[in-house]
């Protein structure tokens, strides 16, 4: 078997979900309810969310020799896809709206943002940006935070984003939700798309590549953080569902490069796996670089 992307042998494989044993009791309780559905009685709503779950992430993971790339070797289908992240995945988080909704000033305080932009901006000019899309948005707290850090320009907002409890929220920040499901039709072209823990849950890189490239104004950018399994990630019970994609920075620089980007920069940012481990919390002051942490940075310019 070929790594797609840099073309050597695969050689490692292991468990996805499971590459050691699960990292909490809770973890392990959560993962079992499906094995006991059966005697879970609907009067229990909370455990029979959890119980009645199928997860269609499993299978092994294949991972490159060499750029030390990895995908699961029998992902989801699209279809499954759609239904997991219109249907569950939000549902575990229900409060995410509300909270998006407490933030103020256009989400300033919001550390992940504030540090993604602030990498995102030391390589890109606010004058160059007109329109701008967030995938896998969420609250969007990074393209307010881009749009508050460039109000001497006109910044338009469009994300793409499955759950349809943020529609409100959208429409009273003034942005506009292009498309549920990447990738989508459009006419309309970006100077600049935020990615933040999107990428590694897409079934077809190439693909996704291919089209981000044909959404992006010449030179312009694409910021992307994802989870970091060059260190220590398949030695540590670490939980990774629901991706598809294992990068590493290599991996990372090497997928962007096949599709006609440069990288203006790559990084390791936030604590490490085995901070983590130890019980140490991802504090304000830690979402910045940091060795062998566990997040990697990039962004990528659209090559002339």
């Amino acid at each position: 078997m070929k790594c797609g992307i840099c073309g050597s042998e695969v050689t490692l494989r292991k468990k996805y979900g499971g590459h050691v044993a699960a990292s909490s009791l809770k973890t392990f309780i959560k993962k079992s309810l499906p094995y006991v559905d059966f005697l879970i009685p609907r009067c229990i709503p909370k455990l029979k969310r959890y119980s009645s779950k199928r997860s269609p992430f499993k299978g092994d993971v294949c991972i490159c020799s060499k750029c030390g790339h990895g995908v699961l070797e029998n992902p989801p289908t699209e279809i499954e896809l759609q239904r997991y992240y219109q249907e569950e995945y939000w549902s575990d988080r229900s409060t995410s709206v509300e909270k998006a909704v407490g933030e103020n000033d256009d989400s300033i305080d919001n550390p992940r943002a504030i540090h993604q932009i602030g990498f995102a901006l030391k390589h890109i000019n606010c004058a160059e940006i007109t329109d701008v899309l967030e995938v896998g948005a969420g609250a969007a707290y990074a393209s307010l935070l881009l749009r508050h850090q460039c109000k001497g320009s006109t910044v338009n907002l469009h994300v793409c984003e499955p759950g349809m409890q943020w529609e409100d929220y959208y429409r009273k920040q003034g942005i506009e939700r292009i498309a549920s499901f990447f990738p989508f039709e459009t006419a309309k072209r970006f100077d600049y798309v935020h990615t933040s823990h999107w990428l590694e849950h897409v079934r077809d890189l190439d693909a996704t590549l291919s089209v981000l490239n044909a959404l992006i104004n010449p030179s312009g950018s694409i910021f992307v953080e994802v989870p970091n399994t060059e260190h220590f990630y398949w030695d540590l019970p670490i939980e990774d569902v629901p991706h598809i994609q294992f990068f590493t920075r290599g991996s990372l620089v090497e997928a962007f490069k096949k599709h006609n980007f440069d990288c203006l920069d790559i990084g390791e940012y936030g604590i490490t796996y085995l901070e983590r481990q130890k019980g140490i919390s991802v504090t304000p002051d830690r979402y910045g670089a940091c060795e062998r942490g566990f997040w990697i940075r990039g962004l990528f310019k659209k090559a002339g």
